[in-house]
């Protein structure tokens, strides 16, 4: 935006699309002022305003706005950061039709890397529900690179109102050797979207014992996260004892971890004091414990007294090394 002063008398403008709310200037001490202008030039619209001071405010001369669109094209035909920049310009205009640009922006294979990227970024926060069913096409798509496909991924799971949820579900169900790292990816991705039926998802894989234990680890994981419900905590807590892996367990550990529940992190005490446990879960659940951020000092020196075994009482001194308190 810009400033200045212009001639009182200022010639008649061409005719546009903004009509001014005109009034006539005020006698008095204002009355021979000069006319201030403020120009405002944005990415979609140009806007002129000339207004004279006068007693208690201004009164306007003339106003004038035009749509300019800046750098439009640029998204479509420039390169690098110049058309990611353009990109983030276009998901903010008014424009109905802006997802379907952006989404043949990510389909694209003669757009750079970077340009597919910004353009699956900001379409996550545009696109319609029935972005789901191109965006689904893609992510399976294995002539494609991988780092774009998780950008797919992460865009169906960010869609609104859970529109890429379905898709993100039957891929995690997929069970050919073509199909496993995206499989695996749609479960991560799945445990960042806010969704009941998501969640519902995850929870049925981590209780599976006819699905490999990799891809039950990463739904274990994933339910840290994004627990508006609060029903990750007790299923996972109740999960733990039916597990015989040690590597699942140490999931369970780190996914009850990540959750702010006090029964949560209660339970995670327990494991650090439990004789049953193994000591290297133990060694994994003292140490979650002490990095929550939120888990007084206090608490953590009042363990130490009741650790049983020196190799606990070992890892417990460089626990507290790992620790950074707020200054």
């Amino acid at each position: 935006t810009a400033m200045g002063d212009v001639s009182a008398r200022m010639p008649s403008r061409q005719a546009g699309p903004a009509r001014p709310a005109a009034t006539r200037p005020g006698r008095g001490r204002w009355a021979d002022a000069q006319a201030l202008a403020a120009l405002d030039l944005g990415t979609n619209n140009c806007r002129l305003l000339i207004a004279r001071p006068q007693a208690g405010g201004f009164a306007v001369i003339d106003a004038f706005s035009r749509i300019v669109r800046l750098g439009e094209g640029l998204a479509s035909t420039g390169q690098g950061r110049v058309a990611s920049n353009a990109l983030m310009a276009a998901a903010f205009a008014d424009s109905a039709d802006i997802w379907q640009r952006l989404l043949s922006l990510a389909r694209d294979d003669n757009r750079t890397r970077d340009v597919r990227s910004s353009a699956l970024y900001w379409l996550s926060g545009v696109a319609p529900a029935e972005a789901a069913a191109p965006l689904t096409t893609l992510a399976r798509n294995s002539s494609e690179s991988r780092e774009l496909r998780e950008g797919v991924l992460m865009t169906l799971g960010q869609l609104r109102d859970g529109a890429g949820v379905p898709s993100l579900i039957e891929m995690t169900k997929r069970d050919d050797d073509d199909a496993r790292w995206l499989r695996e990816r749609a479960i991560f991705w799945l445990g960042n979207a806010a969704e009941t039926q998501g969640r519902a998802t995850l929870r049925a894989i981590a209780s599976s014992d006819t699905i490999a234990r990799d891809l039950r680890g990463q739904a274990i994981f994933a339910l840290g996260f994004l627990d508006h419900d609060g029903e990750n905590g007790p299923f996972l807590r109740t999960l733990y004892p039916r597990l015989d892996d040690p590597e699942l367990k140490d999931k369970v550990i780190q996914a009850v971890a990540q959750l702010d529940e006090d029964d949560d992190q209660r339970w995670l005490v327990q494991r650090v004091l439990d004789p049953k446990e193994s000591v290297e879960l133990r060694k994994q659940a003292l140490f979650w414990r002490g990095q929550k951020q939120s888990a007084p000092l206090g608490d953590l020196v009042a363990l130490y007294p009741r650790l049983d075994s020196r190799d606990l009482k070992e890892h417990y001194v460089f626990v507290l090394s790992q620790r950074r308190e707020p200054e």
